[in-house]
């Protein structure tokens, strides 16, 4: 903004003098730009400049093409092209990264899942030989009721060898919480001792923790027999 100069008074008529002259100066209320030095270089595109290049100090104008804001920054055409370029170079590094990270943590697992079956395999048919060698060693084992599949009545099992416990807080329609024992039969079969646990409570073959955690147990038994 600047200001605004006003003559009052001047000249009286018919030959007497008049009011004296008054300099008087208020502020103007419109804006303009001031000039500079930058209105005075030219673009390459022959436009007149609007500022210089933030990388080498290259004159340039407004035109989209060539120039461009750049965070709070005014770069010319080509260096805003090379920090788009570096900007995506980046983004695509860290993509390929993260992509990489995910690949590695999937492979991770399933080499994980695929330790844990080959551990829970050698397991278990230790598990089953181990019952066999103590059949034949004459280990009585303890006997059980078991029901078998579409029975109405339970029947006494062959003894078989404790090798672990579960825990259910249901059992069909009944909120209650029963603890069960699972046995190794003499034929190498993995059953539950319980008149309301069904089969399918049965560990599964792959993991490892129990089938493991059975294999020291039936080790303990079958060192009483000298069995190794």
């Amino acid at each position: 903004m600047g200001t605004v100069l006003t003559l009052q008074g001047g000249p009286g008529s018919y030959g007497q003098p008049g009011p004296p002259v008054i300099e008087v100066r208020q502020a103007c209320a419109h804006r303009y730009a001031e000039g500079s030095t930058v209105s005075q270089a030219v673009c390459a595109c022959g436009a007149f400049a609007i500022g210089f290049c933030a990388h080498h100090g290259t004159p340039v104008c407004g035109e989209l093409s060539c120039s461009a804001r750049v965070g709070n920054r005014l770069l010319c055409a080509g260096c805003a092209a090379d920090h788009q370029r570096e900007a995506e170079r980046k983004a695509a590094k860290a993509a390929a990264l993260a992509q990489q990270q995910v690949l590695e943590r999937e492979n991770a697992a399933k080499a994980a899942v695929e330790d844990a079956a080959r551990r829970a395999t050698i397991a278990r048919r230790e598990v089953q030989d181990l019952a066999r060698r103590l059949s034949s060693a004459g280990s009585p084992g303890i006997r059980y009721w078991k029901r078998p599949p579409r029975a109405s009545r339970f029947s006494r099992r062959p003894s078989g060898w404790v090798i672990g416990t579960g825990r259910t807080e249901r059992v069909g329609t009944f909120e209650r919480t029963i603890t069960y024992e699972y046995f190794v039969t003499p034929d190498g079969r993995i059953e539950i001792a319980d008149a309301w646990i069904g089969d399918r409570y049965l560990p599964r073959d792959n993991n490892a923790d129990f089938w493991e955690k059975a294999l020291r147990i039936l080790r303990a038994k079958a060192s009483q027999y000298g069995i190794r």
